[in-house]
């Protein structure tokens, strides 16, 4: 982008240069003029003064040296112009090609950021379908006789009930560590997810503790589960 704007500078700076020989160019024109009238004056008080015909011809010359002066100058004027109309042109085409190119860089920046979101909506949205089922074989620590089915089906409950959490967390998503004692019931549960509010999180904590699972024998039974508040 720096890059950009420095071929914008260097491009002004050269309209300004252009400007500036113009500005001398009209300047020493000016004085040659100023030069030629003095003289031209002078040849014509001295002609009034003689009244001679000798110096006709000196008139004659100075008013056609006059007049090639005045032309000189006009075609110097002009070509100043027309030099500073071209650096003016070439400043603001190089100034709307450093735009259009900072256009499309930010252009592309903001497509990788779009792209970057996209996927990671869609490895989130992943997560939540794959959890959806109930949790899998490595979330859930193995005891004797404990019914994997019943486990999926209080999640199932569990997230179906969190319609009730839903106030002020409308589209928030975690996950929750519960502990199931060998009675079946849910005993402790812990919210994973800093972001929700203390509210939520209780809230989340209560539904998923009100779910119990058939007693089984062994030890206590931690599960992981994903959930979305919808």
């Amino acid at each position: 982008m720096s890059t950009y704007r420095d071929e914008l500078g260097a491009a002004m700076a050269r309209a300004t240069q252009a400007e500036a020989q113009l500005a001398a160019a009209e300047a020493s024109g000016r004085e040659r003029l100023r030069a030629v009238e003095l003289e031209l004056s002078s040849l014509r008080d001295a002609a009034d003064a003689r009244r001679s015909e000798r110096t006709r011809p000196v008139l004659i010359t100075a008013l056609a040296v006059m007049a090639l002066a005045l032309l000189l100058l006009g075609r110097v004027i002009l070509r100043g112009q027309q030099r500073l109309q071209d650096a003016e042109a070439a400043a603001l085409l190089e100034a709307e090609v450093a735009r259009a190119r900072e256009a499309s860089m930010m252009a592309r920046v903001a497509e990788a950021r779009a792209a970057g979101r996209k996927e990671l909506e869609t490895e989130r949205d992943a997560q939540l379908l794959r959890s959806a089922s109930g949790p899998s074989a490595d979330d859930v620590v193995v005891s004797p006789d404990f019914n994997r089915p019943a486990i999926g089906v209080a999640v199932m409950r569990a997230r179906a009930a969190l319609a009730e959490c839903r106030a002020g967390a409308m589209g928030l998503s975690g996950s929750v560590l519960v502990v199931y004692e060998p009675s079946g019931r849910a005993t402790r549960v812990t919210v994973e997810s800093p972001a929700l509010p203390a509210a939520t999180a209780a809230c989340v904590t209560e539904r998923f503790q009100a779910q119990s699972v058939p007693a089984f024998r062994g030890t206590p039974v931690t599960v992981r589960a994903a959930f979305r508040i919808h």
